[in-house]
């Protein structure tokens, strides 16, 4: 018992140092380049704006429906009122829902951008990484028609057994086959199926990687749940009773909470850019290229193998041209001398 308890803690302590030291590196790379954090704010306010039309848009029908010309025309088609308000509300949360993927997909290809070019030490700006995404707008379009048809069938709720157990599956095997899309539309601009495609082959490629990567990101999100949970629960032990007071904590703890998230989602954003390029290029972002996260990266001996020798080839190139251009230098002194 005393044994597995010391390797639950250690594996646990474990867990808790690679959060902090990805946490550590993304966090270096958002203090030299903090204008990433404007990505996920532009994409909520985007979100927020989808809402909010989807709501006028329900008032608008809501003021038609109840309309005694529109009653009229319902009672002579001979269709239920209440059928109707059910359908047009299931439309437009469809089509908001839609929107809000569109949206999410959209800046989350920006971020990713501006991500992979930080880390490579380039020059990005906001603007650019905004037309960037929109050069990708067909595949983000197309791709974001899959996470949402993903999001309905496997959102909808179904029994516990094996149904359940089922549905679990499928998510978990579309969250790992879709880890890296947004990379990949980002920097190869392949369309929606060539790029689930793509992504879930570098997945397999990277799949301790992204496991250790990902798992370790997890406890990052639990801070969020304390946020808006433990001011809450003070409450409820002192016994606070004025309204104003309980709103005002939950409105601090939820704005604190949002923030946290798009912070941790910016995290996890530089994350998967890093992983990415590390799939692809055999490449470790130095600011990941630490000695506390060396046990996330594993290197392939045969891609170092590759590495080396096309590094060699490039060597074996470069003297190939300085020997042409000393033998060009050569011919053309002995011409001038003629």
């Amino acid at each position: 018992m005393a044994k597995a308890y010391s390797v639950f803690e250690d594996t646990w302590k474990t867990s808790l140092g690679r959060t902090a030291a990805i946490l550590k590196a993304t966090a270096r790379t958002l203090q030299q380049h903090p204008r990433l954090l404007w990505f996920p704010l532009i994409g909520v306010v985007g979100s927020f704006v989808v809402l909010l039309s989807a709501l006028i848009l329900l008032a608008v029908f809501a003021a038609i429906l109840h309309d005694p010309a529109t009653l009229g025309l319902l009672a002579h088609a001979a269709l239920d009122e209440g059928e109707v308000v059910l359908r047009s509300q299931g439309l437009i949360g469809l089509l908001a829902l839609y929107a809000i993927q569109c949206v999410t997909i959209f800046m989350g290809v920006a971020l990713t951008h501006a991500s992979m070019e930080a880390l490579s030490g380039r020059e990005w700006s906001i603007e650019g990484s905004l037309e960037h995404a929109h050069d990708r707008l067909e595949q983000i379009l197309g791709y974001a028609v899959a996470a949402w048809l993903a999001g309905v069938v496997l959102g909808r709720r179904r029994r516990s057994g094996r149904r359940g157990g089922l549905r679990r599956l499928l998510a978990f095997t579309w969250r790992a086959a879709t880890y890296l899309v947004l990379p990949v539309i980002s920097r190869e601009g392949r369309g929606a199926v060539e790029a689930i495609q793509r992504s879930s082959s570098l997945v397999r490629e990277t799949w301790r990687e992204g496991v250790v990567g990902h798992l370790s990101l997890r406890w990052a999100w639990l801070p969020i749940a304390f946020i808006v949970v433990f001011p809450l629960i003070v409450c409820g032990l002192l016994e606070v009773e004025e309204p104003l007071l309980i709103i005002a904590v939950l409105c601090t703890s939820v704005t604190a909470a949002s923030i946290a998230a798009l912070f941790v989602y910016t995290v996890e954003v530089v994350f998967r850019s890093a992983l990415y390029m590390f799939a692809t290029e055999g490449v470790i972002p130095e600011v990941f290229d630490r000695e506390e996260l060396h046990c996330v990266w594993c290197v392939k001996p045969n891609a170092e193998a590759e590495r080396d020798g096309d590094q060699a080839d490039e060597d074996e190139a470069d003297e190939a041209d300085e020997a042409d251009e000393a033998d060009e230098d050569e011919v053309g002194e002995a011409g001038d001398k003629t």
